[in-house]
């Protein structure tokens, strides 16, 4: 009996992990357009140009884009550039940049972007170096 429960069991799992949909892979021509919109999501949220510059040094609400490839390969730890940017687009006040207060970025990105559309800004984002 407890070696049909363990099969089961192995069934379960092995089910379960094929059933995981692939890793959305990000496309950065699309992520450039996307940047630009005025408005984007589904509710629509502001666009990421609202409150950010891609002119080094130029800051508006938060902190210049211009070169957060690079920070954020810096910045990431033990976590990969794409984990960091894709956590500060969904979950921006886990990512704080120096000199800028949490809660000014647009909080629920993550719900309102598709996985497709976060994917590709986060492979925007990288080539800024």
């Amino acid at each position: 009996m407890r070696t049909w429960t363990w099969l089961g069991l192995l069934l379960v799992i092995t089910s379960l992990t094929a059933c995981q949909a692939p890793p959305v892979v990000g496309d950065a021509t699309r992520g450039a357009e996307l940047i630009k919109q005025p408005v984007i999501g589904s509710k629509p949220a502001p666009g990421c140009l609202t409150c950010h510059s891609l002119e080094p040094e130029v800051v508006l609400v938060g902190p210049s884009l211009a070169a957060i490839g690079r920070i954020a390969q810096e910045a990431a730890g033990e976590k990969t550039a794409a984990d960091y940017l894709h956590d500060a687009i969904t979950n921006p006040d886990n990512q704080i940049s120096a000199g800028f207060e949490a809660g000014k970025m647009y909080q629920t990105y993550g719900d309102e972007l598709t996985d497709q559309e976060i994917a590709d800004l986060v492979a925007y984002l990288q080539t800024l170096k």
